[in-house]
Parts: C-alpha cells; sequence; structure tokens
C-alpha cells in the first residue's frame, strides 16, 4: 500500500500501513494483511459494470466491497463503497 486517504488525512505508506499487502492471484485467490505478521486468505470477484471488487475473507465469510477508482499495470486504486468517509485505498504493484 503507498498510501491511505481518510476524507483530509493523509497516511503515507512508510508511517505504519506500508507493510500491508493485496495479492490478488489469477485464480480469484486473495491473501491480504501485515508482512509478515499474518495474512488472511480469501476469494475475490470482480463486477465489471459496477466497477466493484468483493472480497470474501475465508476465515469469517464477511463480504466488503471496494470500488475500483482506478487499475492499470502499476498502479491500484481502491475506495470503500460503504464508508461515508471516502477512505481510498492506493496500491503500488510490486
Amino acid at each position: 500500500m503507498e498510501k491511505l486517504v481518510m476524507g483530509n488525512k493523509v497516511t503515507a505508506g512508510d508511517q505504519g500501513e506500508g507493510a500491508f499487502l493485496l495479492i490478488l492471484h489469477a485464480d480469484h485467490t486473495i491473501e491480504q494483511g501485515l508482512f509478515p505478521d499474518g495474512m488472511i486468505k480469501g476469494t475475490w470477484t470482480v463486477d465489471e459494470e459496477k466497477r466493484l471488487l468483493s472480497i470474501k475473507d475465508t476465515e469469517t465469510s464477511v463480504v466488503y466491497q471496494m470500488k475500483v477508482i482506478s487499475i492499470s499495470a502499476g498502479e491500484l486504486i481502491l475506495q470503500a463503497s460503504e464508508d461515508p468517509n471516502g477512505t481510498t485505498i492506493y496500491y503500488k504493484a510490486r
């Protein structure tokens, strides 16, 4: 994660969240969390028409959705769809 924007507050990735990883695999599995402390496994789907990324945690079965703001070979920008503050997360490819 490069940075996290919550309302007017910007947290750079090197201020504690830099170790947070989001790994999307081609087989629709996902790993996310703080490396190396704990990665959570799950699955993902995309509604291309609505531009929504749905992530399901395999341990808790909780599903949450993120709006895809932008995607390219080097960057993914997601916005929490249920968050009234409009939290936006910026990821850079490694």
